[in-house]
């Protein structure tokens, strides 16, 4: 079963627990906040109000990125071995989250 954005950035938070606790806290608190938002959008009584989600999903990229920046200077000032690991596996999130958005894009650009 595929893991979920919040159990990888648990798992993330177990690795890398003494340095990262503050910037996976970050992330795990907007991506929560897009969730909600997600499964609010989803609920038809729900009231959606436009532009809440487009707005999670730019702070929930402004958090990675700030998340990455930490990881990077971690990575110079502790060496890049230590960090060599979480950086592999972060690409690899990420090219799996892209080819995702590819083959959506693919999908919908079929069916028009």
């Amino acid at each position: 079963m595929p893991q979920t954005y919040t159990e990888k950035l648990e798992e993330l938070q177990t690795a890398f627990n003494n340095y990262l606790t503050d910037a996976v806290a970050a992330l795990t608190n907007d991506n929560q906040t897009f969730e909600n938002e997600q499964l609010s959008r989803k609920e038809y009584l729900s009231t959606y109000v436009t532009g809440v989600l487009k707005n999670a999903r730019a702070d929930v990229q402004a958090q990675f990125i700030d998340f990455v920046d930490v990881v990077n200077a971690l990575a110079i000032a502790e060496g890049a071995e230590k960090y060599a690991a979480l950086k592999q596996k972060i690409n690899t999130y990420v090219r799996h989250y892209v080819a995702q958005a590819r083959l959506r894009i693919k999908k919908r650009d079929e069916t028009s």
